[in-house]
Protein backbone atom coordinates (compact mmCIF):
# COMPACT_ATOMS: atom_id res chain seq x y z
CA UNK A 1 0.00 0.00 0.00
CA UNK A 2 1.10 3.58 -0.63
CA UNK A 3 0.71 6.34 2.35
CA UNK A 4 1.34 10.04 0.87
CA UNK A 5 2.05 13.18 3.46
CA UNK A 6 1.17 16.34 2.69
CA UNK A 7 2.28 19.19 4.69
CA UNK A 8 0.12 22.30 4.96
CA UNK A 9 0.97 25.66 7.36
CA UNK A 10 1.14 24.09 10.97
CA UNK A 11 -0.61 20.86 10.34
CA UNK A 12 -0.26 17.68 8.42
CA UNK A 13 -2.68 15.90 6.31
CA UNK A 14 -2.50 12.23 5.49
CA UNK A 15 -3.96 10.35 2.38
CA UNK A 16 -4.78 6.69 3.13
CA UNK A 17 -5.46 3.93 -0.20
CA UNK A 18 -6.01 1.58 3.44
CA UNK A 19 -6.96 1.99 6.77
CA UNK A 20 -3.80 2.05 8.81
CA UNK A 21 -3.14 2.39 12.38
CA UNK A 22 -2.47 5.60 13.28
CA UNK A 23 0.54 6.67 14.33
CA UNK A 24 0.71 7.38 18.32
CA UNK A 25 2.08 11.12 18.93
CA UNK A 26 5.28 11.70 20.44
CA UNK A 27 5.19 13.02 23.72
CA UNK A 28 7.33 15.87 22.98
CA UNK A 29 5.39 17.16 20.07
CA UNK A 30 4.65 20.73 20.81
CA UNK A 31 1.41 22.48 20.01
CA UNK A 32 0.96 25.02 17.36
CA UNK A 33 3.45 26.35 15.09
CA UNK A 34 6.45 25.22 14.39
CA UNK A 35 8.78 22.07 13.63
CA UNK A 36 6.41 18.82 13.84
CA UNK A 37 8.72 15.45 13.85
CA UNK A 38 6.34 12.63 12.60
CA UNK A 39 7.59 8.63 13.24
CA UNK A 40 6.02 5.93 11.37
CA UNK A 41 6.58 2.45 12.26
CA UNK A 42 9.09 0.47 10.09
CA UNK A 43 6.75 -2.17 8.99
CA UNK A 44 4.81 0.71 7.43
CA UNK A 45 7.73 1.97 4.99
CA UNK A 46 7.24 0.53 1.50
CA UNK A 47 10.07 0.52 -0.63
CA UNK A 48 7.82 -0.58 -3.89
CA UNK A 49 8.82 1.06 -7.06
CA UNK A 50 5.82 2.86 -8.64
CA UNK A 51 4.61 0.83 -11.73
CA UNK A 52 5.26 3.32 -14.23
CA UNK A 53 8.95 2.15 -13.57
CA UNK A 54 8.38 -1.87 -14.60
CA UNK A 55 6.90 0.19 -18.03
CA UNK A 56 10.05 1.55 -18.48
CA UNK A 57 12.83 -1.09 -18.11
CA UNK A 58 10.24 -3.65 -20.26
CA UNK A 59 10.85 -1.12 -23.08
CA UNK A 60 14.93 -0.61 -22.68
CA UNK A 61 14.89 -4.39 -22.85
CA UNK A 62 12.84 -4.67 -26.04
CA UNK A 63 15.23 -1.84 -27.78
CA UNK A 64 17.91 -4.01 -28.88
CA UNK A 65 21.32 -1.91 -28.88
CA UNK A 66 22.10 -0.76 -32.41
CA UNK A 67 25.58 -1.29 -33.71
CA UNK A 68 27.27 2.25 -35.30
CA UNK A 69 29.05 1.35 -38.89
CA UNK A 70 32.50 2.46 -38.26
CA UNK A 71 35.60 1.61 -40.46
CA UNK A 72 38.76 1.00 -39.61
CA UNK A 73 41.51 3.37 -38.89
CA UNK A 74 44.33 1.67 -41.84
CA UNK A 75 40.78 1.73 -44.18
CA UNK A 76 40.33 5.69 -43.97
CA UNK A 77 44.46 6.30 -44.07
CA UNK A 78 44.34 4.00 -47.20
CA UNK A 79 41.29 5.89 -48.99
CA UNK A 80 43.05 9.10 -47.64
CA UNK A 81 46.52 8.10 -49.29
CA UNK A 82 44.31 6.84 -52.95
CA UNK A 83 42.84 10.36 -52.90
CA UNK A 84 45.88 12.24 -52.56
CA UNK A 85 47.57 10.34 -54.51
CA UNK A 86 45.32 11.04 -57.50
CA UNK A 87 45.30 14.42 -56.71
CA UNK A 88 49.17 14.46 -56.92
CA UNK A 89 48.83 12.58 -60.62
CA UNK A 90 46.14 14.72 -61.87
CA UNK A 91 48.36 17.61 -61.31
CA UNK A 92 51.27 16.54 -62.96
CA UNK A 93 49.48 15.98 -65.71
CA UNK A 94 47.46 19.09 -66.02
CA UNK A 95 51.83 20.57 -65.74
CA UNK A 96 52.40 18.36 -68.18
CA UNK A 97 49.98 19.11 -71.17
CA UNK A 98 50.54 22.99 -70.37
CA UNK A 99 54.21 23.07 -70.48
CA UNK A 100 54.60 20.27 -73.42
CA UNK A 101 51.59 20.88 -75.34
CA UNK A 102 51.50 17.35 -76.91
CA UNK A 103 50.17 17.07 -80.06
CA UNK A 104 50.32 14.43 -82.77
CA UNK A 105 52.58 14.17 -85.69
CA UNK A 106 51.49 14.38 -89.12
CA UNK A 107 52.12 12.00 -92.04
CA UNK A 108 51.80 12.66 -95.74
CA UNK A 109 51.66 9.94 -98.97
CA UNK A 110 54.95 11.24 -101.27
CA UNK A 111 55.50 8.67 -103.51
CA UNK A 112 54.09 5.36 -104.84
CA UNK A 113 55.60 2.63 -107.17
CA UNK A 114 54.22 -0.99 -107.75
CA UNK A 115 56.47 -4.06 -108.97
CA UNK A 116 54.43 -6.64 -110.59
CA UNK A 117 54.88 -10.01 -110.36
CA UNK A 118 57.89 -11.90 -112.39
CA UNK A 119 59.38 -8.66 -112.97
CA UNK A 120 63.16 -9.53 -112.24
CA UNK A 121 65.73 -6.90 -111.96
CA UNK A 122 70.13 -7.57 -111.57
CA UNK A 123 72.47 -10.30 -112.07
CA UNK A 124 71.27 -13.84 -112.61
CA UNK A 125 72.08 -14.55 -108.39
CA UNK A 126 69.75 -11.60 -107.41
CA UNK A 127 67.16 -12.77 -109.42
CA UNK A 128 67.31 -16.46 -107.89
CA UNK A 129 67.53 -14.79 -104.75
CA UNK A 130 64.15 -12.94 -105.24
CA UNK A 131 62.40 -15.17 -107.42
CA UNK A 132 60.61 -16.69 -104.18
CA UNK A 133 59.72 -13.25 -102.56
CA UNK A 134 58.64 -11.85 -105.62
CA UNK A 135 55.62 -14.15 -106.26
CA UNK A 136 52.93 -11.50 -105.77
CA UNK A 137 52.78 -7.25 -106.59
CA UNK A 138 55.36 -5.49 -103.93
CA UNK A 139 54.13 -1.59 -103.30
CA UNK A 140 56.26 0.63 -101.99
CA UNK A 141 55.16 3.85 -100.57
CA UNK A 142 57.14 6.88 -99.31
CA UNK A 143 55.67 8.21 -96.77
CA UNK A 144 56.59 11.82 -94.74
CA UNK A 145 56.36 12.55 -91.05
CA UNK A 146 56.37 15.63 -89.28
CA UNK A 147 56.56 16.37 -85.99
CA UNK A 148 55.00 19.53 -84.67
CA UNK A 149 55.99 19.20 -81.31
CA UNK A 150 58.91 21.66 -79.52
CA UNK A 151 59.73 19.72 -76.67
CA UNK A 152 59.20 16.16 -77.55
CA UNK A 153 60.84 13.56 -79.75
CA UNK A 154 59.28 10.89 -81.11
CA UNK A 155 61.13 7.15 -81.29
CA UNK A 156 59.14 4.62 -83.38
CA UNK A 157 60.05 1.14 -82.79
CA UNK A 158 59.75 -2.55 -84.27
CA UNK A 159 56.56 -4.64 -84.28
CA UNK A 160 54.18 -2.20 -86.78
CA UNK A 161 52.13 -3.63 -88.98
CA UNK A 162 50.58 -1.92 -91.91
CA UNK A 163 47.88 -3.38 -94.62
CA UNK A 164 47.28 -1.73 -98.16
CA UNK A 165 43.13 -1.73 -99.13
CA UNK A 166 41.16 -1.51 -102.05
CA UNK A 167 37.27 -0.87 -101.56
CA UNK A 168 37.77 -2.46 -98.24
CA UNK A 169 39.53 -5.42 -99.48
CA UNK A 170 42.99 -6.33 -97.88
CA UNK A 171 45.96 -6.60 -101.00
CA UNK A 172 48.77 -5.95 -99.24
CA UNK A 173 50.53 -6.31 -95.99
CA UNK A 174 54.07 -4.89 -95.10
CA UNK A 175 56.15 -4.28 -91.78
CA UNK A 176 57.05 -0.12 -91.11
CA UNK A 177 60.80 0.50 -90.05
CA UNK A 178 61.86 1.98 -87.54
CA UNK A 179 62.61 5.93 -87.54
CA UNK A 180 63.66 8.77 -84.60
CA UNK A 181 61.50 12.01 -85.14
CA UNK A 182 62.78 15.08 -83.77
CA UNK A 183 61.49 17.95 -82.65
CA UNK A 184 59.90 20.53 -85.04
CA UNK A 185 61.44 18.22 -87.59
CA UNK A 186 60.34 15.97 -90.74
CA UNK A 187 61.86 12.48 -92.08
CA UNK A 188 60.71 10.07 -95.07
CA UNK A 189 60.51 6.50 -94.71
CA UNK A 190 60.17 3.46 -97.16
CA UNK A 191 56.94 1.20 -96.30
CA UNK A 192 57.23 -2.05 -98.66
CA UNK A 193 53.90 -3.86 -98.73
CA UNK A 194 53.64 -7.51 -100.38
CA UNK A 195 50.62 -8.89 -101.79
CA UNK A 196 49.30 -12.47 -101.06
CA UNK A 197 47.66 -15.21 -102.59
CA UNK A 198 43.98 -13.07 -102.44
CA UNK A 199 42.52 -12.96 -106.51
CA UNK A 200 42.96 -9.42 -107.04
CA UNK A 201 39.89 -7.10 -107.81
CA UNK A 202 39.68 -6.72 -111.51
CA UNK A 203 40.19 -2.78 -111.69
CA UNK A 204 43.49 -3.80 -109.82
CA UNK A 205 45.18 -5.85 -112.48
CA UNK A 206 43.77 -3.98 -115.69
CA UNK A 207 45.53 -1.02 -113.98
CA UNK A 208 48.69 -2.77 -113.46
CA UNK A 209 49.02 -3.88 -117.08
CA UNK A 210 48.02 -0.22 -118.29
CA UNK A 211 50.45 0.75 -121.13
CA UNK A 212 49.31 4.37 -122.06
CA UNK A 213 51.74 7.10 -123.31
CA UNK A 214 51.80 10.25 -120.72
CA UNK A 215 49.96 12.32 -123.43
CA UNK A 216 46.90 9.76 -123.10
CA UNK A 217 46.84 10.18 -119.12
CA UNK A 218 46.95 13.94 -119.23
CA UNK A 219 44.03 13.73 -121.48
CA UNK A 220 42.34 11.24 -119.43
CA UNK A 221 42.67 13.99 -115.96
CA UNK A 222 41.62 16.77 -117.89
CA UNK A 223 38.24 14.66 -118.65
CA UNK A 224 37.98 12.80 -115.56
CA UNK A 225 39.06 14.84 -112.34
CA UNK A 226 38.24 11.20 -110.19
CA UNK A 227 40.01 9.27 -112.17
CA UNK A 228 42.33 6.62 -111.16
CA UNK A 229 42.46 4.18 -108.54
CA UNK A 230 41.68 5.34 -104.50
CA UNK A 231 43.73 2.92 -101.79
CA UNK A 232 43.76 3.07 -98.40
CA UNK A 233 46.41 2.31 -96.15
CA UNK A 234 46.42 1.45 -92.17
CA UNK A 235 49.59 1.99 -90.12
CA UNK A 236 50.16 0.84 -86.34
CA UNK A 237 53.37 2.28 -85.07
CA UNK A 238 54.70 1.21 -82.01
CA UNK A 239 56.34 4.42 -80.52
CA UNK A 240 57.82 6.30 -77.46
CA UNK A 241 58.01 9.95 -76.32
CA UNK A 242 60.98 11.63 -75.28
CA UNK A 243 61.14 14.67 -73.21
CA UNK A 244 65.02 15.52 -72.33
CA UNK A 245 65.73 12.71 -70.12
CA UNK A 246 62.42 11.58 -69.55
CA UNK A 247 60.69 8.48 -71.60
CA UNK A 248 57.15 7.70 -71.83
CA UNK A 249 56.21 3.44 -71.91
CA UNK A 250 55.51 2.12 -75.40
CA UNK A 251 52.40 3.39 -76.76
CA UNK A 252 50.24 2.80 -80.26
CA UNK A 253 50.00 5.16 -82.55
CA UNK A 254 47.02 4.41 -85.20
CA UNK A 255 47.71 6.11 -88.69
CA UNK A 256 44.57 6.23 -91.60
CA UNK A 257 45.54 7.16 -95.16
CA UNK A 258 43.42 7.11 -98.23
CA UNK A 259 45.13 8.45 -101.26
CA UNK A 260 44.53 8.22 -105.02
CA UNK A 261 46.79 7.34 -108.03
CA UNK A 262 46.83 7.10 -111.47
CA UNK A 263 47.97 4.28 -111.89
CA UNK A 264 49.52 1.17 -110.75
CA UNK A 265 51.57 1.10 -113.65
CA UNK A 266 55.02 2.58 -114.09
CA UNK A 267 55.28 6.07 -113.53
CA UNK A 268 52.57 6.04 -110.56
CA UNK A 269 51.83 9.71 -109.36
CA UNK A 270 49.64 10.89 -106.43
CA UNK A 271 46.85 12.65 -107.42
CA UNK A 272 45.25 12.84 -104.10
CA UNK A 273 45.92 12.02 -100.07
CA UNK A 274 45.02 12.65 -96.84
CA UNK A 275 45.76 11.08 -93.35
CA UNK A 276 44.74 11.16 -89.78
CA UNK A 277 46.39 10.11 -86.64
Amino acid sequence: MEKRVTFTAGRVKQKHSAPTPKPTPSPELASGPGTYIIQFPKEQIYRVPPPENALIVEQHREQKPTKKATFPPWLLKLLVFVLVFILILGIIVALFYAIVQPRSPKFYVHRVSVKKPGSQHGDARSRRHHRHHHQFPQYVITLKAENPNKRMDIFYLKGGHATLSFRKSQIATGKPPTFYLRTKNSTTFRLVLTGSDVVLPYEIKKNMNDHESKKEKRKKKKNKKQSGIELSLSINLPKKKEIGLLQSWTTNEAVACKFRVDTLAEGTHVMSQRCQT
